[in-house]
């Protein structure tokens, strides 16, 4: 039996996620290497200034350029470049 995080637990890290980055300024980086495809979740609206996600692909390339995020400070408020 495969102890990977459900979808249900994936929301509610999302989530989690969202409130920890707008309210109290954190950042997250979810870097997955499961290769479960989560499309749904990987929409513009989860990929934030605040929530860098990465592909979930369990042969990726960890010195790729995605796996590397640029911090910049902006209003001195942390944020991700781009993702």
């Amino acid at each position: 039996m495969p102890k990977n995080i459900g979808y249900d637990e994936y929301n509610m890290i999302l989530e989690f996620a969202h409130v920890a980055g707008n309210l109290n300024n954190s950042l997250t980086i979810i870097m997955e290497f499961t290769g479960i495809q989560r499309h749904l979740y990987e929409c513009k609206y989860n990929k934030t200034s605040y929530l860098y996600i990465t592909e979930s692909d369990c042969m990726s390339n960890t010195d790729d350029i995605q796996f590397d995020p640029i911090l910049i400070k902006n209003n001195d408020i942390f944020e991700f470049l781009s993702n």
